[in-house]
């Protein structure tokens, strides 16, 4: 009798469904392991897939071992500084008890670990979670983090300094996701609006940054403006420009609740700022909008005389022409006098005096250019001015005939904007531009690596044309790039590049009046 009343063996239930498909009474399709479901990739705004597991009695199949561990959902709102360090306060949303894999250590020979000291005694506990970055070798990082793909994969050891940055702040861990997933995104070729991991991610920064508005700005104005400018940036990237705006018009209230640029007291973010003030105003022939009334826009910048091997722009003075540096550069000797004729073309509004003959004597010189480039044949030495059909960029044999097309057809938009006193958005020649394209990306990304002067050049001519389609962004995208990294490596270089072109727009849009901050 009384083995007859022991209470039967049941087999234990497995969940088959996650939870937010339970509380929706929706049927779920279950992916691999650590992959939202079906259902829960779409979802809008974005929720955690959570599958609940019964491990199986001993003997039977087992499943995948589980740990119980409540989450406390929260949002940074504080960042408290102590003998110890600083860390993070959180205001908890509410906590729910999931189930989580136990992960076995990853093996040392498939991982490097960069711990980054301690702010106070310099240890370096492997046990500090917040502390320690786990970066593997992969072609993933290198498609990441370069221009072209390719580069020293574990490059991210050189921001070891800045480490207390990065891994303090309760945005920007998230704000580099964030680019990098936008990123990957826009190199595939998938519109980010279709890719539920950047909206996800992208809604987690907003929240984060609206909870930290609720308190005390003065304490978090550095973080909140870097961040959103960063946002800026990728908005402008993938092409959502009115939502690019609308967070511009934020950025611009909170500089003036801070008394100005200078009053954010951030070199860093002020630099990247202005940096980035001139690069959409480049790319939408608009005045500025950051700097707009701004003390730091009445400081004058030293136009440099000298820069990096390789960093030489059209855009400024030189005391060495590109001819003479032609070799250095791998450029054609028609590419070389081209670039110098911008050269003079470009300095010669910069530096003119506004008056009636200096205007008509540079439109003259962009008329010369436009029709000489229009003319050339884009072979080696230019073969003179003769009315010959230009080679195909896919039959030019050399990288040196393709830089050069590419070169030619850049100044031929550049002059005859100047000439006409047109912006170059109203350039309707769709076939030059098609062209002008092509011969663009028929060069080498790391080919153009190696002259990021002329590249930035090029992509700034080719920028106020764009649309916002797969095209454009790559272009918006790649002068962006252009821009800051030589902005990085010399701020002065790279501002002055970034703003002698848009003093020739301004000039363009007031009818020779040169700017209020001309290099005069």
């Amino acid at each position: 009798m009384a083995e007859s009343s022991l209470t039967p063996k049941r087999r234990p239930r497995v969940q088959k469904s996650c939870t937010e498909c339970q509380r929706r009474k929706q049927k779920c399709i279950i992916r691999n392991d650590g992959v939202p479901c079906a259902n829960c990739s779409r979802r809008f705004p974005p929720v955690e897939c959570t599958v609940l597991r019964v491990d199986a009695p001993d003997g039977e199949n087992r499943a995948p071992k589980y740990e119980e561990q409540v989450v406390s959902l929260g949002v940074p709102v504080s960042i408290v500084s102590s003998a110890g360090g600083r860390h993070v306060n959180y205001v908890p949303a509410g906590t729910s008890v999931i189930r989580t894999r136990r992960v076995k250590p990853m093996a040392k020979v498939k991982a490097r670990v960069i711990a980054w000291p301690d702010s106070t005694d310099g240890s370096t506990d492997d046990a500090c979670d917040e502390r320690t970055i786990i970066g593997r070798s992969s072609e993933q990082h290198s498609e990441t983090l370069y221009l072209d793909g390719t580069g020293d994969p574990d490059a991210m050891v050189h921001i070891r300094p800045f480490g207390g940055i990065l891994t303090e702040s309760p945005l920007f861990p998230s704000i580099g996701m964030l680019m990098a997933s936008t990123t990957q995104s826009l190199e595939k070729g998938v519109e980010v609006t279709r890719n539920s991991e950047s909206l996800a991610i992208k809604a987690r920064v907003l929240t984060g940054i609206n909870e930290m508005l609720k308190g005390d700005f003065g304490s978090v104005a550095q973080e909140v403006i870097r961040s959103v400018i960063n946002l800026c940036v990728m908005e402008w990237f993938w092409g959502a420009d009115d939502s690019m705006w609308a967070h511009l018009r934020g950025m611009k209230h909170m500089i003036n609740l801070r008394s100005g640029l200078r009053g954010i007291k951030d070199i860093v973010g002020e630099s990247i700022i202005i940096l980035t003030d001139y690069e959409i105003s480049c790319c939408f022939e608009t005045e500025l909008y950051l700097q707009s009334n701004d003390p730091v826009l009445l400081e004058e910048i030293p136009i440099p005389t000298s820069w990096p091997d390789g960093f030489d722009c059209p855009l400024i003075r030189s005391n060495v022409s590109f001819d003479g540096v032609r070799a250095k550069l791998g450029l054609t000797e028609a590419g070389a006098r081209i670039l110098d004729d911008v050269r003079f073309l470009t300095t010669s509004i910069t530096e003119a005096d506004g008056g009636p003959a200096s205007i008509r004597k540079i439109q003259s010189t962009a008329s010369w250019i436009y029709s000489r480039l229009s003319n050339i044949s884009g072979k080696e030495g230019g073969q003179g001015e003769k009315e010959t059909e230009v080679a195909d960029v896919a039959d030019m044999a050399s990288e040196a005939e393709r830089i050069e097309e590419a070169v030619r057809l850049a100044g031929l938009i550049y002059s005859w904007s100047i000439s006409s006193m047109a912006q170059i958005s109203q350039f309707k020649d769709g076939k030059t531009l098609e062209r002008a394209y092509k011969a663009m990306r028929a060069v080498n990304l790391t080919r153009w690596k190696d002259m990021p002067g002329i590249f930035l050049w090029i992509m700034l001519v080719a920028a106020p044309s764009t649309k916002q389609d797969t095209r454009g962004r790559f272009i918006r995208r790649k002068m962006a790039v252009a821009g800051l990294s030589i902005g990085f490596e010399s701020f002065g270089v790279g501002i002055s590049y970034l703003r002698a072109f848009w003093l020739v727009q301004r000039w363009i849009a007031r009818q020779g009046k040169p700017a209020a901050d001309s290099l005069t």
